[in-house]
């Protein structure tokens, strides 16, 4: 169908086939992934869609599948966007109250129009600088608070954007504690580099083990692997990203055994600036059947000839994306 003419016909279709087109374009963009501004995004498509005419907004509104990619600090972000430190600082108590009312009432939007389907969240993206941030939790209304809670049982993705880890530690107790260990398939980590030496002092117990363990897909970007303790088993995709050079893995072992209690793996990504000096100087089996994509970007082509030479994939092509020039470093 040319594109031209797409709107003449998209106009007429019926509504469950309107609806199921509608549910497609979000479903391409539900689950937390990082992009290359450093932090996880999605689009407005609901009230995009429902912006269009009337017969779309009818159908928008009746679709509760285009609802459950909620982002509860979108409207902090925008209202911070475009705004000096200064002026942030200046106006920071009443803006934030405003700010606090706005989440809400959007939050509330996606919550109750997503009616009974799995919801896909973001949260807790800091404003720019760091300083003056949006917590997870202890600075979130208590309206917030409760949303979340009464609807843990039905998450099924989650990417937390934070500054310190007891803020990741006080949402993942509140998804834990009603009922998110059911539902939760996707998990997405990302902290800022500003507060990295922080993170590594702290970590889950293992209450947190029924949370991780069903995991399908996990991101993590800018966090050390061994301080969080992730017991995870059935993951399909692992996306790791480690930037800043002065800091590294403390093992690649570290690495190497996630690999090992994931045979399932589909998709393995690795990006990291950062020096590892004890890479092993003989490979390691790791049997990954089901690997259909192997992404590595490092400096250290000791890191990438260790992988390359360790993971045995099965007998089906294996899409293969390397650091470009990292070839030179390989021998």
């Amino acid at each position: 169908m040319e594109i031209e003419t797409l709107p003449i016909y998209i106009h007429i279709l019926p509504t469950e086939v309107l609806s199921l087109i509608f549910t497609t374009i979000v479903d391409a963009s539900l689950y937390a992934r990082l992009v290359s501004d450093r932090r996880f995004v999605q689009a407005e498509y609901p009230m995009m869609l429902a912006s269009v005419c009337r017969y779309w907004r009818s159908t928008a509104l009746n679709t509760p599948g285009i609802w459950s990619s909620i982002d509860c600090t979108r409207k902090s972000d925008k209202t911070h966007a475009f705004e000096s430190a200064r002026a942030i600082r200046a106006n920071y108590s009443n803006r934030l109250e405003r700010d606090r009312s706005a989440n809400f009432e959007h939050a509330k939007i996606y919550f109750e129009r997503s009616q009974d389907t799995l919801l896909h969240i973001w949260m807790g993206k800091p404003v720019p600088g760091g300083k003056y941030r949006v917590a997870l939790t202890r600075q979130w209304p208590e309206d917030i608070g409760n949303l979340i809670a009464d609807n843990a049982s039905r998450v099924k993705s989650v990417a937390l954007s934070f500054s310190h880890p007891q803020d990741v530690e006080d949402m993942l107790s509140v998804l834990l504690k009603n009922g998110a260990n059911q539902s939760l398939r996707n998990l997405g980590l990302q902290f800022e580099p500003a507060t990295f030496r922080q993170i590594q002092a702290s970590g889950f117990g293992e209450e947190y083990n029924q949370m991780f363990e069903p995991l399908d897909t996990l991101y993590l970007y800018q966090i050390l692997i061994s301080p969080w303790h992730l017991v995870c088993c059935h993951l399909k995709e692992l996306h790791i990203t480690v930037f800043p050079a002065y800091l590294a893995f403390t093992s690649i072992s570290q690495v190497a055994q996630i690999l090992e209690s994931n045979p399932g793996l589909r998709v393995f990504k690795l990006s990291t600036r950062a020096t590892i000096a004890d890479v092993p100087t003989s490979p390691q089996p790791l049997h990954l059947p089901a690997l259909r994509r192997l992404d590595l970007y490092t400096h250290q082509g000791s890191i990438m000839k260790w992988f390359l030479a360790s993971i045995i994939p099965g007998p089906q092509e294996v899409e293969l994306s390397l650091e470009p020039g990292g070839f030179s470093r390989l021998d």
